[in-house]
């Protein structure tokens, strides 16, 4: 252990971030930040485990697909561990992470690991709704650093990092657009 290792896997999304319970992601041996990659057309059904731990007692853990629950277990009688297991076939690409929450009164334990990502062919993963988020936050910013910021040449140097992020953002919402005409 060092902190070069620490920083280089938190880097390269081998993470999850917790408040108290210890929460693992499995896909066939590949853990969060892993970037997998299949042919078009070819759909792939990629099997995996969740496995949540604490020193209390569980509430729930979640499977996370590109942003909603696809598989939740309770945990009825508030066991300190449990395993979520899935098969969650991909014919587009996307992600997967997991979650899991305690049962605290009067408080709020969690743990979140940091995605798996699934890319077919050359489709990308982008979402106009995510997109539009992150947009509004950064405009909103750009508002404020041309209102408060009164050194120009701070102001400037602001102001370029803002717009590149705009423009990203921009790019994202039309990749999804592209991706998906319907949204």
């Amino acid at each position: 252990f060092s902190y070069e290792a620490w920083f280089g896997a938190l880097r390269a999304g081998r993470s999850f971030a917790t408040n108290g319970p210890l929460l693992l992601l499995d896909i066939d041996g590949d853990i969060p930040g892993a970037l997998l990659r299949y042919a078009a057309g070819d759909p792939q059904t990629l099997a995996g485990s969740v496995t949540a731990s604490t020193a209390s007692s569980l509430a729930y853990v979640e499977l996370v697909r590109d942003g909603r629950v696809v598989q939740r277990v309770d945990v009825e009688d508030g066991a300190a561990r449990t395993t979520l297991t899935f098969a969650e076939t991909f014919d587009r690409s996307g992600w997967i992470a997991a979650r899991c929450f305690e049962r605290i009164e009067g408080n709020v334990r969690y743990a979140q690991t940091s995605p798996i990502y699934v890319y077919m062919g050359t489709d990308q993963i982008a979402s106009a709704k995510d997109a539009q988020y992150f947009l509004d936050i950064v405009e909103g910013q750009i508002a404020q650093a041309v209102e408060s910021l009164k050194d120009t040449a701070h102001r400037g140097e602001v102001l370029t990092c803002l717009e590149g992020a705009r423009d990203y953002y921009r790019m994202i919402g039309e990749l999804a657009a592209e991706r998906d005409p319907s949204n």
